[in-house]
């Protein structure tokens, strides 16, 4: 005797169909949780790489800005430099100069002393010649 109870094949294969289907609907589930759990852990990845990026460029560019300031220096040493050769040569020609001078100075002194020392002798002869001019009598 039955109990009743009849279990019949085609239900039983589709829900096990549906179980199945629901199965792989799992499965690709999990692997899609897993691709976007990657897909995020990438665009984390990706963002910090951005930043490091972002801050490597402002380095290169401050480091362009430093370069283009030491090289701004570097010129303003050598300008610096070049007028420095150019301060002592002149200060070399004040000193020259400066003893030139000096050297016309005592040469305009001698040349006074000269003139002076010439007008004496030129006295000097005068007087010699008045002396020695014979005296003439009053009688002529």
């Amino acid at each position: 005797m039955t109990t009743g109870l009849v279990v019949s094949r085609k239900p039983h294969s589709q829900t096990e169909r549906v179980v199945s289907r629901q199965r792989a609907a799992i499965v690709t589930f999990s692997q899609t949780e897993r691709v976007v759990s990657r897909q995020r852990a990438a665009i984390v990845t990706f963002s910090q790489t951005e930043r490091v990026v972002s801050r490597q460029r402002a380095a290169i560019v401050t480091f362009s800005q430093t370069e283009r300031v030491v090289s701004r220096q570097r010129a303003a040493i050598v300008t610096f430099s070049q007028t420095e050769r150019v301060v002592s040569r002149q200060r070399a020609a004040i000193v020259t100069f400066s003893q030139t001078e000096r050297v016309v100075s005592r040469q305009r002194a001698a040349i006074v002393t000269f003139s002076q020392t010439e007008r004496v002798v030129s006295r000097q002869r005068a007087a010699i010649v008045t002396f020695s001019l014979p005296k003439t009598s009053q009688s002529d």
